[in-house]
């Protein structure tokens, strides 16, 4: 769980920052190790929140694979070269990859929140 909770601490504070590019993403590998082993954790026993562990491992599934694979992904964007040039705060909207980033974490963290649920309702 430790992973998954690195994974979600980096991935968030990466979803901010310009550190979403290339060789950055590779400080997310223990998280995506730690939502892989909390996944099959829940997903092997048919828990009744394995459901929210399997959309987390496929967004961050996926998230790797459009990070990894050597072809431009534009997600349903349009190509940087049809933007307009963006001045001030309104740059903030090119980040992506960082969007994507937060969804996932923001999903992450909600399946985090029903694991800790499920292990307070066990411990009573």
């Amino acid at each position: 769980m430790i992973f998954a909770e690195v994974g979600l601490f980096l991935g968030l504070s990466m979803a901010i920052g310009p550190l979403t590019e290339a060789s950055h993403l590779l400080l997310l590998i223990p998280g995506l190790a730690g939502v892989l082993w909390m996944a099959m954790k829940y997903v092997t026993h048919q828990h009744k929140i394995s459901a929210i562990w399997r959309w987390v491992i496929g967004a961050w599934a996926l998230f790797f694979i459009t990070c990894a694979i050597p072809v431009n992904v534009k997600l349903g964007l349009p190509s940087p070269f049809a933007w307009t040039p963006l001045t001030g705060a309104s740059i903030l909207l090119t980040g992506t990859t960082g969007f994507f980033l937060l969804g996932i974490n923001l999903l992450l963290a909600e399946a985090l929140r029903r694991e800790r649920k499920v292990r307070r309702a066990a411990e009573l």
